[in-house]
């Protein structure tokens, strides 16, 4: 894939890279694209996406929850 989302503990967000070679994470550059889930994961360590694209759920380590949200 061309799309990169990262995960950050310190300020619990979701950020958005794009790679200029899709799979290569060393032409990764930051989109400016970023998304708190700090309302409720205060511990995200890993998301997935819907395949369609929908939805993207945040597993949240300090919680023992999954998270879901609307990805417009």
């Amino acid at each position: 894939g061309k799309r990169l989302y990262v995960t950050c503990w310190t300020n619990d967000t979701v950020y958005q890279y794009t790679m200029s070679t899709p799979w290569d994470i060393t032409t990764a550059s930051y989109d400016s694209v970023s998304f708190s889930v700090n309302s409720q994961a205060t511990g995200p360590n890993g998301l997935e996406f819907k395949p369609d694209g929908t939805k993207m759920f945040v597993t949240d380590v300090t919680n023992d929850e999954i998270y879901r949200y609307s990805v417009p």
